[in-house]
């Protein structure tokens, strides 16, 4: 997730895995734009829907806190 549009917007990803532990979660995503999110279809449609250049409010639990983070669609950055 580092450089992507998500990341500079502020959302963050799990930290993966290491001796076959979880290091832990990232944010979690409850909506896009108001409308809720149950799962990654969900998610992806919200995206999908989206324009490039557009700006999508999601909103997060991040540290224990609810949060809306406004991110602006954007191409992934190359690599990616």
């Amino acid at each position: 997730m580092n450089g992507s549009p998500a990341a500079e917007g502020g959302l963050r990803g799990d930290r993966g895995f290491a001796a076959g532990a979880l290091l832990g979660g990232g944010d979690v995503i409850l909506e896009v734009d108001g409308e809720p999110i149950r799962g990654a279809g969900d998610l992806a449609a919200a995206i999908a829907e989206g324009e490039m250049g557009e700006n999508l409010t999601f909103t997060v639990v991040q540290d224990s806190e609810r949060e809306e983070i406004e991110i602006e669609l954007a191409p992934p950055p190359d690599g990616a």
